[in-house]
This record gives structure tokens, sequence and C-alpha cells, in this order.
């Protein structure tokens, strides 16, 4: 065992922690682990094995799990079912536990496609109540296979699946589409993961459980801008959110071909910014901010002539004219060429004088307006582009009122399919919620290992921002949840009959244990060790003469 950049006391009990796993989505290969090695300490987190034909699900499930109402969803709401679980003690490893006499339609053997995607859907809750039971440590196993999950998949979807590479519609929105198509319709489950917008070129409703975001790439502002141009391009606000889901997962993928966003994403987003009530602020916020910069733009050009004529400053001819005539002028009286009173009343060295003065004064009288206006349009300007940044609407400058948004907090990032961020919340009775976000990554090679660490949110986001060092032109998948997702009311226990099939796995692995550490097994694996050792050592012996 081993731990992070921190002693074991420095993590919470029951949160990830720096414990490492030996990882492999081969059933033979995680059937040869002994048990002892397979267990999981009490404070350590269980874990699922990443597998190469669905690459970002098993980050997904494993950061849905830490989210009570997305776990509370993958539970099906605390509703079997099923009668029982069905039960195989390799099931972590992969094995098929057949559940069809509970799950077929009424037994029917027609094979019609909808009956056998109407099965796979009812397999598919099934295998997710399983998982988030596993997850919630039980058992005592340290890790699972996703196996039986992905031979519940819906056929329709399984080309996506099959491949390594992703595709538009990837695997977390398929995935995510196949517990909705279950649920169906307007359904308080699928309510929490579906999405569903208006379009103008379509009459319907269209579902959406993943946002796929198209980074340009020229460097954008913020993640605002890019959704604003995506949603609304040329400044069409045909397109809105009828409803926005309370996990909400978005997966970025760059036109350069590079990894990560290449932008900071932010910690907090207001996706209720696409909703119909919310554009006809952002239509008036837009259209102020580019009247704002025409307004400056000429100003700007304005002030620019007035300040200049063919390449001189106007300001400093005025200043050195009438410097001079204020020279000429003192010159003029200590030369006592005429009377005092004669120059002010008829010297065409002070009337020309008091002329420029009077212009001098106009022209700074008015470069001060301007500059004082332009100096107002770019505090309304970077106003505006910083509510933009920030999510924030503004009324129309008649209530000039910020129009108030929920925040959705930004709680898993996927990096690559070997590397990824989980928020995680403990509850405290006294003190504010201890949030933390740990790190999870696995070295590419099969068979080997996944370390957790503890990292702030500040090193998620640059993480992010630069993408994987392991995998060029990999996509980014980040979840987003409405603060009511984590509320504490939606920690539910586990169903009877899941609850009887953790019992029974724990039940059966300590029996693993106690098989292993029984003499008699020590002393079989040993002779069994040796034999292997001196075949080997045969092998080696032979080769060499």
């Amino acid at each position: 065992m081993e731990y992070g950049p921190a002693a074991p006391s420095y993590y919470n009990s029951r949160l990830p922690s720096g414990q490492i796993y030996r990882i492999h989505d081969n059933f033979e290969i995680l059937t040869e682990i002994l048990p002892s090695d397979r267990a999981r300490d009490a404070d350590r987190s269980a874990m699922i094995i990443p597998h190469s034909a669905a690459i970002d699900l098993a980050p997904l499930i494993m950061i849905l799990h830490f989210i009570p109402l997305s776990r509370k969803a993958l539970l099906n709401f605390g509703t079997e079912i099923v009668n029982d679980f069905g039960y195989d003690e390799s099931w972590w490893a992969g094995a098929l536990i057949d559940m069809s006499d509970q799950l077929d339609d009424n037994g029917s053997d027609s094979g019609s496609d909808d009956e056998s995607n109407a099965s796979m859907s009812k397999r598919l809750i099934v295998e997710c109540q399983r998982l988030m039971a596993f997850l919630d440590g039980g058992s005592k196993r340290s890790f699972a296979t996703l196996d039986n999950l992905l031979l519940d998949i819906p056929s329709d979807y399984k080309s996506i699946f099959n491949g390594q590479v992703r595709s538009n519609d990837n695997t977390i929105g398929l995935f995510l589409k196949s517990l909705t198509k279950y649920w169906g319709e307007n359904n308080d489950l699928s309510n929490v993961f579906r999405a569903t917008v208006i379009s103008h070129d379509s009459e319907n409703e269209i579902p959406l459980c993943n946002l796929s975001v198209e980074v340009p790439s020229n460097s954008p502002r913020s993640l605002y801008q890019i959704i604003d141009e995506m949603i609304w391009p040329d400044g069409i606000y045909e397109n809105w959110f009828v409803k926005v889901p309370d996990i909400l997962t978005l997966t970025f993928k760059r036109g350069d071909e590079q990894s990560g966003t290449g932008f900071a994403i932010p910690e907090f987003w207001r996706p209720d910014r696409y909703k119909k009530d919310s554009i006809p602020s952002v239509k008036w916020m837009m259209e102020r901010q580019s009247e704002v910069e025409n307004q400056l733009a000429i100003l700007r050009n304005k002030k620019y002539k007035l300040l200049n004529y063919q390449g001189k400053s106007v300001v400093k001819f005025l200043d050195v004219s009438v410097d001079y005539f204020k020279e000429m002028k003192t010159r003029s009286k200590d030369n006592e060429l005429i009377e005092l009173n004669e120059i002010e009343k008829d010297d065409p060295l002070s009337e020309t004088m008091d002329e420029l003065i009077l212009i001098r004064n106009k022209w700074d009288s008015k470069i001060r307006d301007i500059t004082e206006t332009i100096m107002h349009l770019e505090q309304e300007l970077e106003q505006i582009i910083l509510l933009n940044e920030r999510g924030e609407l503004k009324c129309e400058a008649s209530s000039g009122d910020t129009v108030k948004l929920r925040d959705y907090i930004l709680s898993g990032v996927i990096l690559s399919p070997t590397e990824f961020y989980i928020r995680t919340k403990k509850s405290q009775l006294i003190d504010d919620d201890k949030i933390e976000w740990y790190k999870f990554h696995y070295n590419a090679a099969p068979g080997t290992s996944c370390v957790v660490e503890k990292v702030t949110i500040e090193k998620v986001i640059e993480i992010v921002t630069i993408g994987s060092v392991e995998y060029s032109a990999q996509e980014v998948s980040v979840v987003y949840t409405s603060s009511e997702a984590w509320d504490d009311v939606h920690r539910i226990s586990l169903p009877p009959k899941l609850d009887e099939f953790i019992v029974l796995d724990r039940m059966a692995f300590e029996d693993e244990l106690s098989r292993e550490s029984d003499p008699i097994v020590l002393a079989d694996r040993e002779h069994i060790e040796s034999q292997e050792f001196d075949l080997e050592d045969k092998i080696k012996t032979e080769e060499f003469s």
C-alpha cells in the first residue's frame, strides 16, 4: 500500500485515499490476484476499473456515486425492479449474473429488437444499482469491473461503446440516454440527467444528456463565450434550454487537436443563462456591449484626430503658440515700446494671445469631455464583459438590476481514460461542509496501479486547461451539478434486496480470505509456486545449455 503526498491521517475516513490497486480489465488476470491483495481497508473507497470498450464510464460512475442525487438516481430512487439481484462470486471480475428469468418481458421468445432493448435497459438499471451498492463499500472488495454493465447497453448504442475513440455522441451521453430511455420522458429520474432544448429548426423539444462543446482555435475568454456562440450563432436567439437537469455533463473538443480545454473553466457555472426567460436580458446585454464598443471606437478616433494633425500634436502646437505670444508681449513691455493701457486695448499680440488661450481652453474642455465619456463607457463595457464571463445577467438600464441565476458546481472532471478528479463533501454539524477534491491516476500500462491523492480546486482548473500529458487530442468531460444535488436529503439507504446482495458478496469475500489463510491452502500454494519456480529454472538451464 502506498499513499499520496501526505501521511495516511491526512485523508478523511471513507473518502478516496492514497491506496493503490493493481488493475486490469481481464477476468483471468483479475481472479488470479490473491484475495488479501483485493481487500479494501476500512478507510478506503472502492474503485471501478476503467474499461477499454467504454473509456469514460468508470470515472463517470465513480463521480456520480459521490453526488447524493445522482447516486440516488442510479439506485433507481431506491426502487427495486427485481425480486433478487442474483449472485456469482466472480461478478466483480466480469462473470455474468444471469437475470433472464426476472428481466425478460413475460418470458417472451419473440426476440424482437424492442423487447431485447427493453430487457437490456432493465438490466442496465439493475447493474447500476449493484455498482452504487458496491461503491458504498459494504462488500469489502477493493475494485470491480464494468463488464456486466456493458453487456446491458441497448443494442442500438453498442457500436459506439465498442470503439475506443469517442464519437460526437460519446459514451457519457449514450450511457445517460440509455438510463433515461428506460425511465421515460417527464420522469423524476430522467429529469436528473436529461436537458431539453428547443431549436429554431425543430418544432419538438430535443433531449440532451451530454453537451458536446467545440472549443475554437482562437483563445476564448470564458465558457460562456463559447456556449453563447454555439447556442446563439450570429446573435440569433432562437435556441434555448427548456429544462436544465440537476446533473449536466459537458465534453470539450479542441479544434486544434490539443488536449485540455485551453481556457479556465469556472468552479461555478450558470446554465440557466440559456433558458428562454433569460434571453431578453442576454440580448440586451449583447446589444448594449456592441453599442458601447462602437461608441468607444468613434470617440477614440475623434479624440485622436483632435489631439493630432498630420502626425503632430495639436495641443502641443496651441501650447507653444500661446507661450510664444506671451513671450512677445513680455518683450514689448520690457522695451517700453507702448504704454500698458494701450497694449491692453489695441495690441494685436494680446488679442491673438487671448484668442489662442480661449481656443486652447475650449479644446482642453472638449478633450476632457471625450476622455470622461470614454472612461465611463469603458467601465460599462468592462462590467458587461465581467457579467458575461460570470454568467450573470443585467436588466435594461431603466432598472440596472442583475438577474439571479442558480450556481452549478463543478463536481467531477474526466481528463483522460486514466486520469480523473472527484469532488467530495463531508457534512459538518457546526462548521461549513468540508469540500475536498481528489485526483485518481492510473498508469497507462495494463495491470499497473492507481494512485489517489488530494488536490485543490485551483489545481484541478489549471490541469483541465492544460489537459492530459499522456494523451494528445484528448477530449475533456466535466460534470456540473446544482447545489440541490449535493443536499444530504438525497442520501438514501440501499433497498433491502440490494443490501442482501452486498451482504452475500461480503460473506463470499470473507470466505475467500479465510480459505487463503488456511494452512493447507498456504502449503498447496507454496508447493505450486515451488514447482513453477523449478520449471522456470529448468527451462533457463536448458536454454543456457
